[in-house]
């Protein structure tokens, strides 16, 4: 995963044509830690069709709070695509969970699937 701040996310979510998983964590929080875990394992499987990203919530407090993010959600996990948050979920799910919410996610605009093939 990448990491990215407000400046560089807002221009890559309005230009890239992937869909966007955006994982804001923090270094002191532990389920920050779980949950990366599950999302690089994730890439790992789903990285030619969406494109993973974290933002550290306290290099980005600023922003962080301008969209509605406290310190004790962490992690906050967000879905983007065509410029749109899509899901957005906070804290840590099981890696079974999440995959599924990835799957279907990309079930649910098909020309994803078409334009990675």
């Amino acid at each position: 995963m990448r990491e990215t701040n407000e400046h560089i996310f807002e221009k890559f979510i309005s230009d890239h044509q992937k869909p966007v998983i955006l994982e804001v964590s923090a270094l002191w929080s532990g389920c920050s830690h779980l949950m990366n875990d599950i999302l690089e394992e994730t890439e790992s499987v789903y990285g030619d069709k969406l494109e993973f990203l974290f933002m550290d919530f306290d290099k980005n407090r600023e922003y962080m709070i301008s969209m509605n993010i406290q310190w004790w959600e962490l992690p906050v996990i967000m879905f983007y695509y065509n410029g749109e948050q899509k899901i957005r979920f906070s804290g840590l799910k099981s890696k079974e969970s999440f995959i599924k919410t990835v799957a279907d996610f990309l079930k649910s605009f098909p020309e994803i699937e078409r334009s990675s093939q």
